[in-house]
């Protein structure tokens, strides 16, 4: 039997939050009396005691020692918490798709020590974040794409290394290329393998399909280029990562799609990687260079990593139709993975999506087509929370 803790600080009913002297009580009452809050104590409870305390931040603590009562006794405070929590951010979003505002359980921020709150906004149909990704929520199907990184190793002596133009999705076709381009690296004890997806990748998957999930009540679907069902996703409203070399349906959207003025590239370059971006302006192409990434070396079996030096590195935003399924594709692109989070975290943001586009001057509505040059300040240590906030340098519209 479940023994109930008694406390002065007990959970308490819907009718102790006093009367809705603001939106987000008015909000709290009325989620409270849905069927969802109404007939489920668990949920209920843990509702009220973070709203009650939403003037700060709950930390994991705090819920340990409230220590609200689970079905499932066998599972650690933390996955009791951690379960409860998923299951009232999933109501909180059912209540939010058919109403006017909303109340969402944030999570916690291990970067800034930030716990669990609660945060009330309007549905405004007209905010800045809806009106940039309104093309992908209308068509409703969401796919967001992403590439296994390509290494070549050597079990032999414990070797491991990539080319970052080399990006072939079949084990037979990249020691092919490895041979046609870079014969002195290449012995019949190499093999080839797709161990892992860049970590900037994932984060930036997480944070769309949140923002996806919690503001326009879709989940993102996702995908890995090389396991997929091709003929589904191709179909699919599309949010690519990548580059043309790395990425098949970038190369394939790319190829088939309007010109484009803008274009990015990754060179290496006496054992560096480059980026550059070639910007066409009147007909006269215009060559930013700002970056160089720098090989350091690992220990011996964990071949290479690309640590970027102090400085700026280059990012392009593309959108463009598919031409063969006309659905809207949105392409996140730049030499350095992790800076594409940070990409998502200002296209998820309404004050910063806002300025974006004070900045590049579209007064009369997004354009169904276009590109955004983006320059970012880097730290010596390569992480997404120590870069400064992505800068427009370039952009362009083109016609539907």
């Amino acid at each position: 039997m479940i023994k109930r803790k008694k406390s002065s600080d007990s959970v308490p009913s819907s009718r102790s939050l006093s009367a809705p002297a603001d939106a987000e009580e008015s909000v709290a009452r009325k989620i409270l009396e849905t069927p969802d809050f109404r007939n489920a104590s668990l949920r209920r409870k843990l509702f009220i005691f973070l709203f009650q305390r939403r003037s700060g931040y709950v930390s994991t603590e705090m819920l340990e020692k409230w220590n609200f009562e689970s079905p499932k006794q066998s599972f650690s405070p933390e996955q009791r918490i951690r379960e409860r929590i998923a299951d009232l951010r999933r109501a909180l979003v059912e209540y939010a798709a058919q109403s006017d505002s909303r109340l969402v359980c944030s999570l916690p921020d291990a970067v800034q020590g930030k716990g669990y709150r609660l945060e009330f906004a309007e549905n405004d149909p007209e905010a800045p974040t809806l009106i940039f990704w309104k093309p992908h929520t209308e068509e409703g199907d969401v796919y967001i794409v992403y590439v296994e990184q390509l290494f070549y190793q050597d079990w032999s002596r414990r070797y491991l290394f990539r080319h970052v133009e080399l990006n072939a999705e079949s084990e037979e076709q990249a020691l092919l290329d490895l041979r046609t381009k870079y014969l002195e690296e290449w012995s019949e004890e190499l093999n080839a393998s797709y161990p892992y997806v860049a970590y900037g990748e994932i984060q930036t998957r997480d944070a769309l399909a949140k923002w996806f999930h919690e503001r326009a009540y879709l989940t993102l679907n996702n995908a890995v280029t090389r396991r997929m069902d091709d003929a589904r996703v191709w179909a699919s409203s599309l949010i690519l990562m990548g580059e043309s070399t790395s990425n098949k349906y970038v190369r394939d959207v790319l190829k088939a799609c309007i010109p484009l003025d803008i274009r990015l590239e990754i060179l290496e370059e006496d054992g560096r990687t480059v980026g550059q971006a070639r910007v066409q302006n009147a007909g006269q192409e215009e060559l930013l260079r700002v970056s160089d990434l720098e090989p350091v070396s690992l220990p011996r079996g964990y071949g290479l990593r690309f640590n970027p030096k102090v400085g700026t590195i280059l990012s392009l935003l593309t959108r463009v139709k598919n031409r063969q399924s006309g659905k809207t594709v949105t392409i996140f692109n730049s030499e350095f993975a992790d800076s594409l989070e940070q990409i998502a975290f200002l296209l998820t943001d309404d004050r910063r999506v806002q300025r974006l586009i004070d900045q590049v001057g579209w007064k009369d509505g997004l354009p169904g087509q276009f590109q955004i040059l983006f320059r970012f300040t880097i730290d010596s240590v390569a992480t997404a929370h120590r870069m400064a906030t992505p800068r427009a340098v370039a952009w362009r519209a083109y016609p539907d």
